[in-house]
Formats: structure tokens, C-alpha cells, sequence
């Protein structure tokens, strides 16, 4: 679905007339959901596996994408063992670091477009650090209508999410738990898909 035809939708199923600036905050808090959706890992298509970055020797910094919104998995690998282990945020569970490797990274942080990595005593030149991340969406904008929004998907869940947020701005409590509610169980339907999904054959 284009731009232009989720405003119209938004609009005819809202019963609410809209301007130019009506349109505005209809995109912007849609650019805000679906921003919102890729946090909560809902959109796998802007996912990007094993990027590569650059480890610069004698730092524990470095810089991640321009594209960068959330980070999925860390992997380490040294090129001397060609042994590669994941490493750890402290949020949950992952791959122990091998036996013997004390003063390779182990743990790292997420600190403004920068990551950092502990520890660093014993990397070397040809070592290497790859990335699974979440890209930025690209932002929607109300004067460029024909833009198409992805995944498509998620846009019947994207309306219910917008008109409940105009019914609260129009202080009507009750339509906007209805839609709230509703936007809930499409939401649950999505996620069930993508459980099935990934179950083996």
C-alpha cells in the first residue's frame, strides 16, 4: 500500500476530515510505528547479517553502520584458531567464549553509534568482528504519496495502531480501546504466523 491510499483508509475509517497537516501527523506517527515494530523485532526484512566492521588495534571502540537502529548478535572470530563465539551483552544467554581465549572480547555495549567490546588485550590485526542489526526504516513523508509501505504486511496493524491514537487525541476513550484491542489481536496473529513460520518441516 502506498502512502496516499493509507490516508484515505485512515481517514474514511476514522469519519474525520484531514488537511495537509492532518496528513502530517498521520505519517509521522506512522514513521514512529513502524519504528516502534522494528525495535520489537517484527520486521526480519531489515535485518542485516554478518555486516563486517573494522577492528581498529589498541581501541575498544568502533563505529557501527549509519543505517544502525537496533543490534541482534555480536560474533567474534580470530583468525588464528578460526574459532568464532558470540558475545555478550548481559541480557541473556550465549555461546560461551572458547577455553584459553581470557583476553579476547567477551562483552560488549551499545553506546550512541559506537560499540564497545571488552576485552581487548590479546586481539590481533586479522581478527574479526561481524554484526547481525536492524536497519532505520526509511522515513515516509506526506509529499511523496506513492511511496510504498513495507513489509505490507503490517499495515492493517499500522491503522488500527493510528486511529486509536486519533480517538484518544479526540478524547473518545472507548472507540480508542476498540481499535487498541483490535491492533492487539492482529498483532498476536502476526507473531503466531511468524512462530509457524520457522517451525522445521
Amino acid at each position: 500500500m502506498i502512502v496516499a491510499d493509507f490516508l484515505q483508509q485512515v481517514k474514511q475509517e476514522g469519519r474525520v476530515e484531514g488537511d495537509t497537516n492532518f496528513d502530517v501527523f498521520i505519517v509521522n506517527t506512522l514513521n514512529e510505528l513502524i519504528v516502534e515494530a522494528v525495535m520489537q523485532e517484527r520486521i526480519p526484512e531489515l535485518r542485516v547479517l554478518n555486516f563486517p566492521l573494522d577492528i581498529p588495534i589498541g581501541l575498544d571502540s568502533v563505529s557501527l553502520p549509519p543505517d544502525y537502529l537496533k543490534m541482534y548478535k555480536v560474533r567474534y572470530q580470530n583468525f588464528a584458531t578460526d574459532k568464532t563465539w558470540v558475545l555478550n551483552d548481559g541480557t541473556g544467554v550465549v555461546e560461551p567464549c572458547p577455553p584459553g581465549f581470557y583476553g579476547f572480547p567477551k562483552f560488549y555495549a551499545i553506546v550512541g553509534q559506537q560499540i564497545l567490546i571488552r576485552p581487548i588485550i590479546e586481539i590481533t590485526a586479522d581478527d574479526t568482528l561481524s554484526i547481525d542489526y536492524y536497519q532505520k526504516p526509511n522515513q515516509l513523508l506526506p509529499t511523496e504519496p506513492d511511496t510504498e509501505i513495507l513489509p505490507n504486511r503490517l499495515v492493517p496493524f499500522l491503522i488500527r495502531q493510528i486511529l486509536a491514537r486519533l480517538k484518544i487525541y479526540h478524547d473518545k476513550p472507548q472507540e480508542a480501546q476498540f481499535h487498541m484491542q483490535d491492533a492487539a489481536r492482529g498483532a498476536k496473529a502476526f507473531v503466531e504466523e511468524q512462530i509457524i513460520d520457522k517451525l522445521p518441516e
